[in-house]
């Protein structure tokens, strides 16, 4: 008998054994040709696609290819409101197609936004896709959440190569821990039932200083232990930055000879979050309320020290009877996905910036890559001509933003709340405004953001905040999601058809320790360059910028100074170009 009662408590304990798993999400992929030839004569030119894992929702775009610098500064879209900076612009945009997994075909008529049909030339094509259908799947414990929609979602280790487990970094505010603040860490793949998996440090921050405090961690680019905090106190006020090292179940030490505490004399309504792009950390400052420029932009070095810093025009009103209120007195949140960088307010405007690019040339200009003053349609519920301050957002019915995050081709999504189950609106990588989508099952709650895993690796895919009335249905949930890019060529632009025009051969050795040659072959005379980009598409190193007569050529590589890991080159000559990927040994 007592066997029997050991037996059956045994089997007792068997569902809570296997009950919990680890997160396991079903991939929404695309597939579609690199290159495509197409006449450009007003015909129908069909793009086969494949689709696999999820039913997705899938969006075409038509860009010009390499023609920034020609177009350099636009302003376009409704009352020029649209504006980019050096880059390649949307020449069409589909509605979305609901595509089924398996083949299917995309068709486009070659003509523009506008009717008209698109000269001959060289294009970039997009594809973007999400799976509308299938439910949300849970993939952090309900702790995890995007407050106000800051988030850091780390996709690559310090060496520039994809984690196979993404992470997750976010501050716990004191609200919800009894006064206490925590930075948590969670790792992509874990079991999201179990709580005990979410690594956390915790942040002695004085009260005085957790006026505005919001939920985002700044890395370290050359040690993740070390981490910044944006946060502000009220009186006096002053917005600053600290500097931790994180202590695993204890408490984070901070380095105290480490400042960059800003002063600054326009009382700051709010303050806002600090990111980093590697090269450096940013953050920003600004007064909603103030009838004076109060919008402030800061670079800041890992040492602590303010390197730069100035207004950002785009969101101080030029015009005094349209300052103050609830116009859009300065960004509130900074995101870095990617490579790139974007500034967003709680309505309407958007802006993605380079704080390199201005670095690099010194002209305020080249801050911008685009901005949207009226959200390009879409983010904006009071854009009408009509209305006696149009561009003014907020009138009663805007829908809340909160955030702004993109892929790996900076196809960029903002949550929308207040407009009933609509989730986001999506952005194209120009800024232009593609349309309103909804998950499945979504409802009116709260919608704070979504963030990307775009590695080819097994956890691809869009992460989204879920705020629900139930707490265990809290926390970042899955959508598959999947994007791509080709070329439309009126000739063929395939260097593995046609080497005698343009080709690229593969890094020899591969992999290397530590030389590698690349060789490549140009159809004309041409400005050529050759770039090495590491895995977070960041650009290390520059081989090649020159202008070179036609036929082959070759570059070599000396990466002494580059730790191992995945890299990728990129050969361009005129309107070709060319990425490969080569590996590091060490």
């Amino acid at each position: 008998m007592k066997n029997f009662i050991i037996v059956c408590f045994l089997l007792l304990l068997v569902p809570s054994v296997v009950f919990g798993a680890d997160f396991v999400p079903t991939k929404l992929e695309l597939s579609a040709a690199e290159y495509i030839q197409y006449g450009f004569d007003g015909s129908d030119l069909d793009i086969p696609v494949h689709v696999s894992g999820t039913p997705a929702r899938v969006v075409f775009l038509v860009y010009t290819k390499g023609k920034g610098e020609e177009i350099g500064e636009l302003r376009n879209g409704y009352l020029g409101w649209h504006y980019v900076n050096g880059i390649d612009t949307c020449m069409y945009v589909s509605r979305g197609q609901d595509f089924g997994p398996g083949d299917n075909v995309i068709t486009w008529d070659g003509k523009d936004a506008d009717g008209g049909v698109v000269p001959e030339g060289n294009y970039t094509y997009y594809l973007w896709a999400y799976d509308y259908a299938s439910p949300k799947h849970k993939a952090t414990h309900n702790n995890i959440t995007m407050e106000r929609g800051r988030l850091n979602l780390v996709p690559f280790d310090m060496d520039g190569m994809a984690f196979e487990n993404p992470r997750i970094y976010t501050i716990e505010l004191p609200v919800f821990n009894g006064g206490k603040v925590f930075a948590s860490n969670w790792v992509i793949g874990n079991d999201p039932e179990d709580g005990t998996l979410r690594q956390t440090t915790e942040l002695d921050i004085p009260a005085e200083w957790q006026w505005f405090l919001r939920g985002q961690v700044a890395l370290n680019p050359e040690d993740y232990n070390i981490f910044y905090v944006g946060l502000q106190r009220q009186n006096p006020t002053t917005k600053g930055v600290w500097k931790f090292e994180w202590i695993p179940d204890g408490m984070a030490q901070r380095d105290n000879s480490w400042s960059s505490d800003m002063e600054w004399a326009v009382e700051m309504d709010k303050g806002l979050d600090v990111i980093s792009d590697g090269n450096y950390l940013y953050t920003a400052a600004y007064a909603q309320a103030s009838v004076e420029p109060a919008s402030k932009f800061f670079i800041i070095d890992f040492e602590g020290f303010i390197v730069d810093s100035f207004n950002l025009e785009w969101w101080i009103s030029q015009d005094e009877k349209d300052r103050g209120g609830a116009l859009n007195g300065g960004p509130r949140l900074i995101s870095h996905c990617y490579g790139a960088t974007f500034l967003n307010n709680y309505f309407c405007l958007q802006q993605q910036v380079d704080p390199m690019r201005y670095m690099d040339t010194g002209d305020m200009a080249d801050f911008t890559v685009w901005c949207n003053l009226n959200g390009d349609y879409f983010d904006d519920l009071c854009f009408e001509e009509t209305n006696s301050r149009p561009w003014v957002c907020f009138g009663g019915s805007a829908a809340e933003i909160n955030s702004c995050y993109s892929d790996r081709y900076y196809f960029s999504q903002t949550p929308q709340y207040d407009m009933g189950a609509v989730s986001f609106v999506l952005m194209g990588p120009d800024g232009t405004g593609i349309d309103y989508f909804t998950f499945a099952g979504e409802t009116a709650g709260y919608k704070k953001g979504s963030v990307f895993v775009q590695t080819d690796g097994a956890y691809d895919g869009c992460y989204t905040d879920n705020e629900a009335a139930e707490s265990d249905q809290n926390g970042i949930w899955f959508i598959g999601q999947d994007s791509l890019k080709g070329t439309i060529s009126s000739t063929v632009a395939v260097a593995e058809d046609s080497p005698a025009e343009f080709s690229v051969a593969q890094n020899s050795p591969n992999p290397f320790n530590p030389t590698t040659s690349i060789s490549f072959t140009i159809n004309k005379a041409d400005n050529v360059t050759v770039d090495v980009f590491n895995i977070a598409g960041q650009k290390v190193d520059t081989l090649v910028n020159e202008f070179m007569d036609s036929g082959s050529h070759s570059a070599v590589w000396d990466a002494s100074g580059f730790s191992a890991g995945v890299y990728f080159y990129t050969v361009k000559s005129g309107d070709f170009s060319k990425t490969m990927k080569m590996t590091l040994i060490k």
